[in-house]
């Protein structure tokens, strides 16, 4: 059997999209509007896209969710405009085109590989660089496709196999997820909740109840039940229950979180079947001790190549 190492250098970026349930490229333009380009990505259930530009008919940027929180905390929230001054904003918003807040977040900058790059090197990029997606471009520099986190991580978990090394480990073996939580309550206003997260430099944040358990988890993919009209700062200004329906029939249960106990392949099997980019991990009160992004999971694959 081949080893982790040797089949992620064989493995080329052109045979890995190759194999990708969806091969035709969703992009936007840069002239295209903030309500669109968030309807391009809502419909599709994606995070982000390219942007092309008509003019010189090239792929030049990333535009994703993180863009859109980092543009609506900085142009609104961190300004206040939370109640009243709607119609100015959206007045002002007419005047906002996608390639003005691509990569506003400072953290999806447009990057490159060629299509006969092997993943292992693909990965090292994503992870050395900390970004989410990969543009894949052929002999010609022609965008052939794109190569996400969330793409590698179901890549891995569908072929643990040869990662035997690391699939019944733990939690705590693997000394995953050592971090900070960063937190928010139930009762706290939703933009303030967005706030956090730009300030904190996370793309999502764990959800706490009164004794401090994890019940839900809000992040930037959850802009994706706003839409810039009249509703937009009434939505913002719910409690980050009422926003996200904690405790109400419309939400599914909640399991996006692990133990210590837990082994890398159960961590892989919740981060794939949610579609989620983090699990958090809790202590027997449930209350969170540590968070695993899927960046963390593609580090350890990698160092279990080495």
């Amino acid at each position: 059997m081949e080893s982790p190492q040797q089949i992620l250098t064989s493995t080329t970026a052109h045979s890995f999209i190759a194999r990708k349930s969806h091969s035709n490229v969703i992009f936007v333009k840069t002239t295209d509007s903030l309500h669109s380009t968030l309807k391009t990505l809502v419909n599709n259930k994606i995070h982000g896209v390219p942007v092309f530009d008509p003019k010189t008919e090239k792929f030049v940027a990333f535009v994703d969710l993180l863009d859109f929180a980092a543009h609506l905390v900085r142009t609104y929230l961190e300004n206040q405009i939370i109640e009243g001054s709607i119609s100015r904003m959206l007045e002002e918003e007419h005047h906002y085109v996608i390639n003005e807040i691509a990569n506003e977040s400072r953290r999806n900058p447009w990057c490159t590989v060629n299509f006969n790059t092997p993943l292992l090197q693909v990965m090292s990029i994503m992870t050395d660089k900390k970004i989410h997606r990969v543009a894949v471009v052929d002999e010609k520099g022609q965008l052939t496709n794109v190569i996400t986190m969330s793409d590698l991580v179901q890549y891995i978990f569908n072929n643990l196999q040869p990662f035997s090394s690391l699939k019944g480990k733990t939690v705590e073996e693997l000394h995953l997820g050592i971090k900070e939580v960063v937190s928010t309550t139930t009762t706290e206003k939703t933009y303030k909740a967005f706030l956090l997260m730009n300030s904190s430099g996370v793309s999502g944040v764990a959800v706490l109840d009164e004794q401090g358990k994890i019940v839900g988890n809000i992040s930037a993919g959850d802009l994706k039940r706003l839409d810039f009209n009249l509703e937009l700062m009434k939505r913002l200004s719910l409690s980050v229950a009422e926003y996200c329906n904690l405790g109400t029939a419309e939400q599914k249960p909640f399991v996006l979180y692990v133990t210590p106990k837990s082994t890398f392949e159960e961590v892989l099997e919740k981060l794939v079947t949610t579609r989620m980019h983090r699990v958090y991990i809790v202590n027997e009160e449930q209350k969170p001790v540590g968070v695993i992004s899927q960046m963390d999971v593609l580090d350890i694959v990698l160092k279990s190549c080495q």
